[in-house]
């Protein structure tokens, strides 16, 4: 009979700790139960993954509650980074253009259309030959243009010995504005005689900043020491090339053209 009463003692004493550790009051050992219906799974969650601690010795256990008494957490979903477009490859100009362009001096008709009889008639001519090559040539845009030469080698020299006329500006001018007002394109061509691309890229480089005026480089007339402008074809080095290539990268760059 006493076997009976100690046992029953224990069943009684195991269902008040049960029910006390299902109400949240039970504390043992340090650590504190929650009740089921206080949980928290987000919150937990959280700080799991963010690796916090509690500042105090106490930890709290949190204990799962029953099916269905507590919606399932959240799965947190990391939205997709938006793509970054890849910008297009450089183009060149001629892959789908065609430039036809009249070339020469206005003082010497011997070097070129540009010399030859009144401007307007030479404007005509030009816009006559881009519609003839546009109606064989479709499937690129055909692009009228002046090439002036802006420093024409001489068989004589000045002062300076560099065998060289450069173009007064109140003619180049006129150039640009021309150009500007037909939609032309204009090209503005270095002989360069005894001098050298370096030193005569400084006069022609303040023109370059109008988007439609580009560079021209005649090595033909380079002219080495002793000699004259066409006695001889002249060359230019890939180096001299390079630099000018450079100083208008820079510049197109710096002007935003």
């Amino acid at each position: 009979m006493r076997r009976w009463s100690y046992w029953g003692a224990v069943v009684i004493a195991g269902l008040l700790i049960g029910g006390a550790g299902a109400t949240g009051i039970l504390h043992i050992a340090g650590v504190d139960t929650p009740a089921k219906q206080n949980l928290q799974p987000e919150a937990l969650a959280a700080g799991l993954n963010n690796g916090s601690i509690p500042k105090s010795g106490t930890v709290k256990a949190a204990f799962p509650a029953e099916p269905g008494n507590v919606s399932k957490p959240k799965q947190e979903t990391t939205a997709s980074p938006t793509p970054v477009p890849t910008p297009a490859p450089p183009k060149s100009f001629f892959d789908d253009s065609q430039v036809v362009s009249y070339y020469g001096h206005p003082l010497a008709a011997a070097m070129g259309v540009l010399g030859e009889g009144a401007q307007e008639q030479m404007l005509s001519r030009l816009r006559s030959q881009v519609a003839a090559y546009q109606a064989v040539n479709p499937d690129k845009k055909v692009v009228p243009a002046l090439h002036l030469i802006y420093e024409v080698a001489q068989a004589l020299t000045s002062e300076d010995g560099l065998y060289l006329y450069r173009t007064e500006d109140a003619t180049v001018q006129q150039y640009i504005n021309v150009t500007r007002d037909n939609n032309m394109l204009l090209f503005l061509d270095l002989q360069i005689g005894r001098s050298t691309l370096q030193n005569e890229l400084q006069y022609v480089m303040p023109y370059l900043k109008y988007p439609w005026v580009h560079l021209a480089i005649d090595p033909e007339f380079v002219t080495p020491p002793g000699m004259r402008p066409g006695q001889e074809i002249g060359t230019l080095d890939s180096n001299d090339i390079n630099f000018a290539l450079d100083k208008v990268e820079h510049l197109v760059e710096q002007e935003r053209l």
